[in-house]
């Protein structure tokens, strides 16, 4: 299922990569969007066009970023642009597209769930493919031996209105937190470990918000 923490990973290898003289560049389903084809994610583009998970790459990762269905044919369009090493945001599943490595990452506190596959369980394969993957990141909770341990840290918060003039929530006071991510529970969770308890949620498909429907 989403939320495991796929995107973060990759872009801490974009960093990574670049820092040791690589060009990365990535490909995406575009989940959410309305792109079919194979398409380039451009600097101003909107995530109902492509996707929230490809803009946020683009954005943050600062690589050129392709969408598509089909991810050998978006492959394609990134090597113009001098790529030398492509990553896949959430390929693994998609077998018509080739790699050299492949990485499974997992939540470390949901971990398996009930070991049932989709739609009866968190699955999206047998837990047997494990075995075939190169490594297996599990993101929080504790790694089991063979996994490679991974920490998400909670970056600068930011506000929807000038930070100049936008007020801090007094101590105690209740907030209202909206998420659009794939496991809410860890945002929430993260919300507590920085002292906000008080939180009221909300819960919609990241295409669907708008700075214009929030007011302070």
């Amino acid at each position: 299922m989403g939320g495991s923490g796929k995107t973060p990973l990759t872009l801490a290898l974009i960093e990574a990569l670049r820092a040791t003289g690589w060009h990365p560049g990535v490909v995406s389903r575009g989940y959410g969007g309305t792109q079919r084809e194979a398409a380039l994610v451009s600097a101003d583009d909107s995530a109902l066009r492509v996707g929230d998970e490809p803009v946020l790459l683009k954005h943050l990762g600062q690589v050129s970023v392709a969408v598509g269905a089909r991810r050998a044919d978006a492959a394609r369009l990134l090597l113009p642009s001098g790529v030398d090493v492509i990553l896949s945001d959430d390929g693994l599943q998609h077998r018509a597209l080739g790699r050299d490595i492949e990485i499974c990452v997992i939540d470390g506190v949901r971990r398996f769930g009930n070991g049932r596959l989709l739609p009866a369980g968190p699955l999206r394969e047998s837990l047997a493919r494990l075995v075939s993957v190169d490594f297996v990141v599990c993101n929080g909770g504790v790694a089991q031996p063979g996994e490679v341990p991974m920490l998400l840290q909670p970056g600068a918060p930011r506000a929807l209105v000038p930070v100049t003039t936008a007020q801090p929530p007094a101590p105690g006071a209740e907030v209202r937190a909206v998420a659009g991510i794939g496991d809410p529970t860890r945002f929430f969770a993260s919300l507590r470990a920085l002292g906000i308890s008080r939180a009221r949620a909300r819960f919609c498909r990241p295409s669907r918000l708008h700075a214009r429907g929030f007011c302070v």
